[in-house]
C-alpha cells in the first residue's frame, strides 16, 4: 500500500498597512539599567561617556507590536536634515564606520520591562562634531534622532534581518528613502 501526500502551500499573507496614531518616545536614561531618565536639557557629558538611548512605543496595548529602529543620527542641531550628521544605528545595525561602536542592548537584558517588544535601548559613546578642516571647532551639543518602524508579527525575527555582514552590504546598495525622525 503506497500513500501519496500532496501538501498545498498558500502564499504568505500580504502586508497591511493602516492609518492611526502611533507615539514614539526617545529618551536618555541616567545608567545602562533604563531606570532613571533624564528630563533636564542639556545633558552634560565628557568625551567617550557612555549615553544610553531608549526608544518606545507609547500608549499601544497590542504586545503582537514590534518597534524597529530603522536608522539612528546625531546632529549638532535639533534639525535632523542638518548636513553635518553622525550615524549611529545604520539599517538596524551599528554603524560599522565608529571606532566606538554604537552597542545593543537586547530587551532579554531587562526581563521585568512589559511590553519588551515596544522598547529598543542602545549605547553611544559621547563625541563632538568639529567645524571645518581649518577651524576645527568643537560644536557644543549633540541632538539624537531616529526613523522607526512598526510591525506586528510577535517578534522582531517576522520584521527584521540581523545585523549580519552579508544583510548590511546588500541594504548599502539601495537607495536610502525619506524617513521621520522621532
Amino acid at each position: 500500500l503506497q500513500l501519496g501526500v500532496t501538501v498545498a502551500t498558500l502564499p504568505p499573507p500580504r502586508p497591511v498597512t493602516g492609518a492611526g496614531p502611533l507615539y514614539l518616545e526617545l529618551r536618555i536614561a541616567r545608567d545602562g539599567r533604563y531606570l532613571d531618565y533624564y528630563s533636564q536639557f542639556p545633558v552634560v557629558k565628557f568625551l567617550r561617556d557612555p549615553i544610553f538611548l531608549e526608544v518606545r512605543l507609547l500608549d499601544h496595548p497590542d504586545p503582537n507590536l514590534v518597534l524597529v529602529l530603522q536608522d539612528c543620527w546625531a546632529t549638532p542641531t535639533p534639525d535632523p536634515l542638518n548636513s553635518v550628521q553622525w550615524r549611529v544605528l545604520d539599517n538596524h545595525c551599528p554603524f560599522s564606520g565608529d571606532d566606538y561602536q554604537t552597542v545593543l542592548h537586547p530587551m532579554s537584558e531587562f526581563p521585568s520591562v512589559l511590553l519588551s517588544s515596544h522598547y529598543k535601548r542602545f549605547e553611544v559613546k559621547t563625541f563632538v562634531f568639529t567645524g571645518p578642516q581649518d577651524a576645527m571647532v568643537p560644536y557644543g551639543k549633540l541632538y539624537f534622532h531616529c526613523s522607526a518602524y512598526v510591525c506586528k508579527g510577535g517578534d522582531e525575527s517576522s520584521c527584521v534581518p540581523g545585523c549580519s555582514s552579508k544583510f548590511k552590504r546588500a541594504r548599502v546598495t539601495q537607495n536610502p528613502t525619506p524617513s521621520t525622525s522621532t
